[in-house]
């Protein structure tokens, strides 16, 4: 399980598992990868009874979809099946990022279901926001409907109203120089 390090110079970190020190002879240079002949010998070594085959073929297409309905997600990453595999194909690399598309979309998703709900709460504030403008014209106009009496415009009557306080400071700022 694992991948092979150029050289021993990298540290070991927290997450290191365990170190394999082998010969070229032990483990010798990957071999080129080629077609997949469907021999099923990955099948039989799965300790998690998964089809890597299957894995395989809908990571390679980008069907991800597929992947996870084959549970792509109980793959342990052993790499048995690469191992075994005749036709040297770096089955876990294909796992991997799968599982890495998957989990960038599922954060993408995430922020634009984040980013859609700020924008309906925007909206229904503005909508808010308008609604109560508009309640309080309403308002507004049914008070000098309420003061005016029937048959005169309610529009001259606020104004005759606005310009009657007016005169009506203007005398008493005069009152107070006078005093």
């Amino acid at each position: 399980m694992g991948f092979d390090l150029p050289d021993d110079g990298l540290p070991a970190a927290k997450g290191s598992n365990c170190f394999i020190v082998a010969s070229k002879n032990e483990i010798p240079d990957p071999q080129p990868a080629s077609a997949c002949i469907r021999c099923g010998e990955c099948v039989k070594v799965c300790p998690a009874r998964l089809l890597p085959q299957q894995l395989y073929w809908y990571a390679r297409a980008r069907d991800f979809d597929k992947t996870q309905e084959q549970h792509l997600f109980d793959c342990i990453e052993c790499g048995c099946c690469a191992y075994v595999c005749p036709a040297h194909i770096p089955l876990v690399h294909y796992y991997r990022f799968a599982k890495t598309e998957i989990w960038a979309s599922e954060r993408e998703r995430k922020k634009a279901d984040h980013a859609r709900r700020r924008h309906e709460f925007h909206e229904a504030r503005l909508q808010r926001l308008e609604e109560e403008r508009k309640a309080r014209l309403r308002k507004k106009k049914a008070a000098l409907n309420k003061k005016q009496p029937s048959g005169t415009d309610p529009k001259k009557a606020a104004i005759e109203a606005a310009v009657k306080r007016v005169a009506a400071k203007k005398a008493a700022q005069q009152q107070e120089r006078e005093s």
